[in-house]
C-alpha cells in the first residue's frame, strides 16, 4: 500500500529487541501511526507478561 512520505516512518522487521539490526534489509517503510500503535501494543503486552 502507498504511504504518503509526510505519514512514512522506518520500521524494523525484526525489532531491535529480538535481536533485529537496523541493516537496510531488516527496515520496512510503514505508517508512522500504525507503527507507533504496533508498539505500543507490544510494549502493553510485555508489561502484561512480567
Amino acid at each position: 500500500e502507498h504511504v504518503a512520505f509526510e505519514a512514512a516512518s522506518l520500521e524494523h522487521i525484526q525489532p531491535l529487541s529480538a535481536g533485529g539490526s537496523s541493516h537496510l534489509d531488516n527496515l520496512a517503510i510503514s505508517h508512522a501511526q500504525c507503527n507507533h500503535q504496533r508498539h505500543a501494543l507490544a510494549s502493553q503486552l510485555a508489561v502484561q507478561e512480567v
